[in-house]
């Protein structure tokens, strides 16, 4: 994990300023954080054979020497930074940090210089935070007598902050959406034009016949009688 600074002691911050004046050691438990957005001046520097003028961050007027349980930190890099110069030579045997704010589509930057003393091949320990595809190298200048440390941004697919990480998660997490809202629009399209099962009618109902049955003898006199009467006194009721 990133180191947080806060738990160091001494914890020096450098931003468009000297370093130190002569020989610099950054002991176990302490930090130096060199902001790579800040501005210092400029400096030629032959890298590979070609010349070019750079803006510096903060100069280290000596050699510096971290050592085991110390860090050296290289902060606010984008994909322009100012380098890091260092007037002398440089023993990493602690513990180097380069942590990247905006992204540097494909480019490849120049984050430090120190003298070579001989050899460039001593950073072992350097860890890379905000962004997961980046990656650092070490050149030289032509001659040998320089050593520059450089990092390349692999381009959009780049990891570059926290911010940036989150958003493509809640980028990809919407288009995992999409085809299962699909199939619920389906299913409830389908659901609704599919043909109405048949009414179910209900059984004919069968009704008890009621039979009349009159007695003439309770009809008005000059009524006519009706056909199938009887003519008996004795009363009749209905029957169901």
């Amino acid at each position: 994990l990133q180191t947080d600074l806060t738990t160091t002691n001494p914890a020096l911050s450098v931003c468009g300023s000297v370093v130190s004046g002569s020989d610099l050691t950054i002991g176990s438990g302490a930090s130096v954080d060199v902001d790579t957005s800040c501005t210092y001046g400029s400096e030629s520097w032959d890298i590979s054979g070609t010349t070019t003028t750079y803006t510096t961050s903060g100069l280290a007027n000596g050699n510096v020497d971290v050592q085991s349980g110390g860090l050296l930190v290289l902060s606010s890099v984008t994909g322009s930074p100012n380098a890091f110069s260092i007037n002398g030579t440089l023993t990493l045997s602690g513990t180097m940090e380069v942590v990247v704010s905006a992204a540097g589509d494909g480019t490849t930057v120049t984050l430090m210089k120190w003298n070579s003393g001989g050899s460039c091949d001593n950073l072992t320990s350097v860890y890379v935070y905000g962004c997961s595809n980046c990656s650092t190298n070490v050149t030289y200048s032509s001659d040998g007598t320089q050593c520059y440390l450089q990092m390349t941004f692999s381009g959009l697919s780049a990891a570059t902050a926290d911010d940036d990480s989150d958003e493509a998660l809640y980028f990809l997490f919407f288009l995992l959406l999409i085809p299962i809202f699909g199939i619920f629009m389906w299913m409830l399209m389908k659901k609704t034009t599919s043909t109405p099962p048949p009414l179910v009618q209900d059984e004919p109902k069968e009704y008890p016949e009621v039979r009349l049955h009159f007695d003439t003898d309770y009809l008005p006199a000059g009524a006519p009688t009706p056909v199938g009467s009887g003519g008996s006194n004795t009363p009749v009721y209905p029957s169901i």
